[in-house]
């Protein structure tokens, strides 16, 4: 890795683990309140408009999501464009104006929330400056890695390549189809049923087009590093990316198959939600067999269990969301914590443990030296994996609560009985949860910094003896 490309990827990882760190504490904030609402009370009355859940929420899903996931995926694709092309980045200086870019995208957008200003649009809620600045981030990220790719020494386009180009072509054009910004730029011109249509086909290809698309091609690449083994079969990773490029663009619809929406775009979703398996298990059979009998690899390199964990976590996620696509189950789940859950599996643990394995595994190079301690990164695995695993079982023991609440007619049951007393238990486990996860993640942020820290001592140390010649 050239000095250039490392100022990059490091700029990138530690502005990701600088938005991971605020991202987690805004969610482990949300987390209490769900459990103890009251706390509010004992906030002076001054802080309280500024820290209420609405805007936390938004501000808590932008900040892991375009912020922590997006900045830190996009340092992952710089760090390995170079060297799938066998040829150093072109234009570094653009990569680093594309990430501070970016970072002011996402100060702007939160200070914008917390005032109230919001576009008040699931995913979608960044107002026009951060859009601005997010698309000039993508012109700049395209003509970087489009312009190293026509350089390229290597000849054959690895499968990784295929998956992180075509993220940074796509995500741009789905922020402005998604969003009308071709209609109206400065406000949202969408209403009614468009507006969620329109609402959803960007709050899900943001998943499919984006974070999957980066995630499974930093999968390719590490998995085929770390086992040394060729990719399985070639033919295999091409069908699991054509076939994601058909299916997903078109399953956002599902989340309103309790609206009212045409009848023949429901049934368009949910069937596109039931072909996503066709990728998904093309991807990740793919990626077992390039394993193949490398797993011990699991309990020697951290970069290995969070990466394969993620996986895990992706095919979990990704065949619940094909599950509750179809009708008679997106109406007895679709607006009870459940759905949550399902987010909280695919962002906090499928994309989270790709994107920190892949930190894991390329910062030894950023840092030109070892991580601080093998200890913490220990740690982090464990109480990252039993805090998420409490978030999504916490969520959905209670969406599935509400969902049997509401379904019970004949009950008589107040809507806050059915709602929130019915669930509170479940709220209790997800706070515990939460400040788990948030606690691990503080763990990897100090191993980080200390890595950084004493590598940079070790560089400029000087030898303790030094013998002068006339």
């Amino acid at each position: 890795m050239t000095e250039g490309n490392r100022n990059v990827v490091r700029l990138a990882f530690s502005s990701a683990l600088v938005w991971l760190i605020f991202g987690v504490f805004i969610g482990a904030w949300e987390s209490i309140i769900y459990a103890h609402p009251e706390i509010m009370y004992s906030l002076p009355i001054r802080l309280r408009p500024f820290v209420e859940f609405g805007k936390l929420r938004q501000i808590h899903v932008n900040s892991l999501a375009f912020a922590w996931l997006s900045i830190g995926f996009i340092g992952i694709l710089l760090a390995i464009v170079p060297k799938l092309t066998n040829t150093a980045l072109e234009k570094p200086r653009l990569a680093v104006a594309a990430i501070w870019s970016w970072n002011l995208a996402i100060i702007i957008g939160v200070i914008a929330l917390d005032m109230g200003k919001t576009r008040a649009r699931e995913y979608a809620s960044l107002i026009w400056p951060s859009d601005a600045l997010m698309i000039l981030s993508f012109i700049l990220l395209n003509i970087v890695v489009w312009k190293t790719l026509i350089k390229r020494k290597e000849k054959t386009l690895h499968v990784s390549l295929w998956y992180l180009a075509g993220s940074i072509v796509w995500m741009p054009l789905i922020i402005i189809l998604g969003k009308g910004l071709w209609l109206d730029f400065f406000t949202n011109p969408f209403f009614g049923v468009f507006d969620n249509v329109a609402n959803w086909f960007l709050g899900h290809n943001i998943l499919g087009l984006w974070f999957t698309t980066l995630g499974i091609g930093a999968s390719y690449f590490i998995i085929t590093q770390m086992t040394e083994n060729p990719i399985y079969n070639h033919k295999l990773s091409i069908i699991g990316f054509w076939s994601l490029v058909l299916c997903y663009p078109a399953v956002g619809a599902h989340h309103t198959l309790a609206g009212p929406v045409p009848v023949w775009l429901m049934a368009e979703a949910t069937v596109f939600s039931v072909l996503m398996v066709i990728p998904v298990t093309s991807a990740l059979w793919n990626i077992h067999r390039t394993i193949g009998s490398k797993w011990d690899l699991f309990f020697k390199e951290p970069s290995f269990a969070f990466l394969t964990t993620g996986l895990f976590f992706y095919f979990l996620v990704s065949l619940q969301g094909s599950f509750q696509a179809m009708r008679f189950v997106s109406q007895y789940l679709h607006f009870s914590q459940w759905v949550p859950a399902h987010a909280m599996l695919a962002l906090g643990g499928g994309f989270t443990f790709i994107c920190i394995a892949a930190i894991y595994y390329f910062a030894p190079e950023i840092f030109n030296g070892a991580w601080y301690s093998r200890r913490l990164q220990s740690l982090h695995f464990i109480f990252s994996l039993i805090g998420i695993v409490g978030i999504f079982l916490g969520l959905t023991v209670a969406g599935l609560i509400q969902g049997a609440d509401w379904q019970n007619t004949n009950a008589g049951m107040h809507w806050i009985d059915a709602t929130v007393r019915a669930v509170h238990p479940h709220m209790v486990v997800l706070a515990i949860s939460g400040v788990l996860f948030g606690t691990a993640q503080i763990i990897f942020v100090i191993n980080y910094v200390m890595s950084m820290r004493i590598n940079a001592v070790s560089r400029v140390r000087l030898p303790k003896e030094v013998t002068l010649h006339a």
